[in-house]
């Protein structure tokens, strides 16, 4: 059995776990003045990244890609008018090209260069 699971050390008392949870503040500001003294690059770090995950967690972004929980949601309404504008005014990705019989060509990839493809259109 580890030595960690046989505690020598009786468990405190209630009077000195409430002179710990008094004392931790400067045993605390103490510890960190330590730290910074002997490893301040380590600190620097430490509390950039920390400023950094409250400022995420607590500020609300207004800027592009972050939801702003102020604003109002739109209505169906509002999203129906929308989407039907988007749908009669978007251009298509690729023209339509019917064959005589009026079917879709079918469309077999050749071959492929990076990001560029070879193809043919029809019934070769």
């Amino acid at each position: 059995v580890h030595a960690f699971w046989h505690h020598t050390k009786p468990m405190p008392s209630g009077a000195e776990v409430v002179h710990l949870i008094r004392d931790f503040p400067a045993l605390y500001k103490e510890w960190w003045w330590n730290l910074v003294v002997k490893d301040p690059l380590h600190v620097a770090v430490e509390t950039t990244l920390l400023l950094s995950l409250l400022y995420m967690v607590f500020i609300r972004f207004n800027e592009k890609g972050y939801k702003d929980s102020t604003k109002e949601r739109l209505s169906v309404a509002e999203q129906e008018e929308l989407l039907a504008e988007w749908k009669e005014n978007r251009a298509p990705l690729a023209p339509l090209v019917e064959s005589d019989s009026g079917e879709m060509p079918q469309i077999v990839v050749q071959s492929q260069q990076g990001k560029h493809l070879m193809v043919t259109v029809g019934q070769d």
